[in-house]
């Protein structure tokens, strides 16, 4: 596996030696990604369960995909808890884009929706480890995992922050067993040209 399949760094990613390392840690990760990516999204619509069919019009599905943002942000939150911010922020610097292009994991949108979660961490930061007189956080096999787990549960409240933008456009919602309300084709509002959903993000990786 060449370097350009393992991993590369985003153009502002942070480059150092410990970015590479990162991205060849996580290149051994990845193929969960997309596993953590549809548990998050399966668990919430298990815990705000609708029946099968059901049609949401648009405020009822503002007000359904607003409980589901609450909920996710809420997970991701207590996960966070693991490191201080700004350990956080460190690691988020030096995600690589696994996928060359094929998900919308490290979008600009979607890093900066990381950082945004990764700071509602409340640990306090007790020193700032250094090597070589840079601030230098352990990498291990273990903390990349993490890392990439708060990643694809991020994804999955970006892709409900797009359902909440499609209801503020006047597009209603059916309820899907298992898995969150699919949107109903509007032929009058204009489609989006791209996609993060679940389903998206399976179908790019066959």
């Amino acid at each position: 596996m060449n370097r350009r399949t393992k991993g590369r760094l985003p153009a502002k990613a942070v480059a150092d030696p410990l970015a590479l390392q990162f991205a060849d840690l996580a290149a051994t990760q990845q193929q969960h990604l997309l596993p953590w990516m549809l548990k998050t999204i399966r668990d919430a619509a298990i815990a705000h369960p609708l029946t099968a069919g059901e049609v949401l019009d648009p405020p009822a599905a503002g007000e359904y995909f607003g409980r589901v943002r609450e909920h996710i942000e809420a997970q991701i939150s207590a996960m966070t808890q693991s490191y201080p911010p700004v350990q956080w922020l460190w690691y988020l610097r030096r995600l690589p884009d696994l996928f060359d292009g094929r998900l919308a994991t490290t979008g600009p949108s979607d890093r900066a929706l990381m950082e945004l979660m990764a700071a509602t961490s409340t640990r306090p930061c007790t020193h700032l480890p250094t090597t070589d007189g840079q601030t230098a956080f352990p990498l291990t096999d273990g903390i990349v995992r993490r890392v990439l787990r708060l990643s694809a549960m991020t994804i999955a409240l970006s892709d409900v922050h797009s359902s909440l933008r499609r209801t503020g456009k006047g597009i209603s919602f059916r309820a899907a067993a298992g898995a969150l309300p699919k949107d109903i084709p509007d032929p009058a509002v204009r489609q989006p040209s791209t996609s993060t959903t679940a389903a998206s993000l399976r179908e790019r990786t066959h």
